[in-house]
């Protein structure tokens, strides 16, 4: 499992929209994952599963 916090203090959206607030995420397959933010699209993350 994947735990995605929003520490900055502006609100985000990758189903993280508030500040201090936090969601999980669980990758059952290796790969990458990526995903922008639905508020600010020139921010994004990549997450690569390996096992």
């Amino acid at each position: 499992m994947v735990r995605f916090s929003n520490d900055d203090p502006l609100p985000h959206k990758i189903d993280v929209e508030s500040p201090g607030k936090a969601t999980g995420a669980t990758f059952t397959e290796p790969g990458v994952v990526e995903a922008l933010c639905g508020i600010h699209p020139s921010m994004s993350l990549r997450v690569e599963v390996v096992e």
